[in-house]
């Protein structure tokens, strides 16, 4: 553990402290400051999440943060043309997990391989969506999805449970190719509430003990992606160790379940320091940086882990950024309701 770390509780601990997130009461929706604007460019009239970043395609992760920005605004009418067009066009495997990729210029789903965050966004959305507007429907979906998760996506090794980025394409014998932004932190507690198993609780402390410990260069920082061979943390094999459009998630998670890592926040800190311009990415092996600046969602998720309320205006920012900006924002919104 890094000096200054607050301390790890033991993996139950870990659920109850974030078990708020998935209770019955659910805060009053957030002014729509920043929703209407985000729908309207980025929502299709039947439900479609448009990636306007990525060719216009849609994906799970885009659907999933579509539901929970719809209930997080208490839009019921978007949130379930959402669901729908998710289950009927990405719900398409038979397992409860979701197809991650459609493509409009090809007609439909292009892989059929599944996305282990956008599971987790999806069935947490549920989850939330039961809560808010009383839908036991919703309940059992999620704990439908939640099972499916579990029995196809965890891997253990000894006391840790990995988990998969998705069913096919991460297990290389005895290594793992893992990606520390799909540990949904908030995500775990809520799915514990519909769907009671010990390997929730597991997850949250094997997502924190890679917080904690894959930390790479001068930078302190969490990479992208991450290896693990038989309990070692390593650089990704065949991928870039890099911290930048996947690891930004990170913080925004521990920060909307409560979790605090000194070691990160400080590495956060430095890489976000006011007055310096921010790099889009940083390369935490030669100690590279993008030329070109961080977008609005990565500054609104810096000032979150910060502890200060995010700019949701988020205006003219892509499908992503735009998305980090008002995810942030009720992440600040949950965080003050605690």
């Amino acid at each position: 553990m890094a000096a200054g770390d607050t301390a790890v509780p033991a993996s139950h601990r870990l659920l109850a402290a974030a078990a708020m997130l998935a209770a019955a009461v659910v805060p009053a929706p957030l002014a729509a400051i920043g929703w209407s604007d985000y729908a309207a460019r980025f929502v299709a009239a039947d439900g479609r999440v448009v990636d306007d970043g990525n060719g216009g395609i849609s994906h799970s992760e885009g659907q999933g943060f579509g539901l929970l920005l719809a209930v997080g605004h208490g839009d019921r009418a978007r949130f379930d043309r959402i669901r729908d067009w998710t289950w009927r066009h990405l719900g398409v495997r038979d397992d409860r997990l979701f197809a991650w990729r459609w493509d409009p210029a090809q007609g439909g789903v292009t892989d059929r391989n599944n996305a282990t965050d956008g599971d987790l966004l999806i069935a947490w959305a549920h989850v939330r969506a039961a809560a808010r507007w009383n839908e036991q429907r919703f309940r059992a979906d999620a704990a439908q999805i939640a099972m499916a998760i579990r029995e196809r996506l965890v891997r253990r090794d000894g006391e840790r449970a990995w988990l998969l980025p998705g069913a096919v394409g991460f297990e290389h014998g005895s290594r793992l190719t893992l990606n520390p932004s799909y540990y949904v932190q908030p995500a775990f507690a809520a799915l514990n509430a519909v769907d009671p198993d010990p390997v929730w609780g597991a997850l949250a402390a094997s997502g924190l003990h890679l917080v904690r410990t894959a930390r790479f260069g001068a930078s302190g920082l969490p990479p992208d992606w991450i290896d693990v061979a038989g309990g070692r943390i390593e650089a990704p094999a065949d991928r870039p160790l890099r911290f930048g459009f996947e690891a930004i998630r990170v913080p925004l998670y521990l920060a909307w379940s409560g979790i605090a890592v000194s070691a990160l926040d400080r590495a956060l800190a430095r890489h976000f320091a006011p007055g310096a311009a921010t790099p889009a990415w940083r390369d935490l092996e030669a100690d590279l940086h993008a030329d070109h600046g961080a977008s609005a969602g990565f500054l609104a998720v810096a000032r979150l882990a910060a502890g200060a309320p995010p700019d949701l205006d988020g205006g003219g920012a892509d499908y992503y950024a735009a998305s980090l900006v008002l995810l942030a924002g009720l992440a600040y919104r949950d965080a003050a309701g605690r």
